[in-house]
């Protein structure tokens, strides 16, 4: 699948994710170094590997839907997670996305 990959025929590389021997994290990170973050995203991937991949390509609306759908992550870590994805997205003038972020950590509070 990685030869495939870096050919760039991402969608015969992608029939691979399903066999035992290959590991969807490290799929989804390999696709998103090469720029197909997308397909990297829509992978069964562990939540931190999918979060991570949100982040460092700034997909900040997907990484906020991956932390509130996640029934993994801890409410004290989403808290801080929220909280930080708030500033990023102030950072980039996404003060809507913002705003929902600081309110929903907010109320993890109370």
């Amino acid at each position: 699948w990685r030869v495939l990959a870096r050919s760039r025929n991402v969608e015969a590389a992608l029939e691979w994710h399903t066999h035992p021997d290959v590991d969807a994290d490290d799929m989804a990170m390999f696709l998103a170094q090469r720029g197909f973050v997308q397909e990297a995203l829509a992978l069964q991937a562990s939540t931190s590997t999918r979060l991570s991949v949100a982040l460092d390509y700034g997909e900040l609306e997907t990484a906020h839907d991956i932390l509130t759908t996640s029934s993994d992550v801890p409410a004290s870590v989403l808290f801080d997670m929220l909280n930080g994805l708030g500033l990023r997205c102030a950072e980039a003038d996404n003060t809507e996305l913002a705003e929902r972020c600081h309110v929903q950590a907010a109320e993890l509070v109370f």
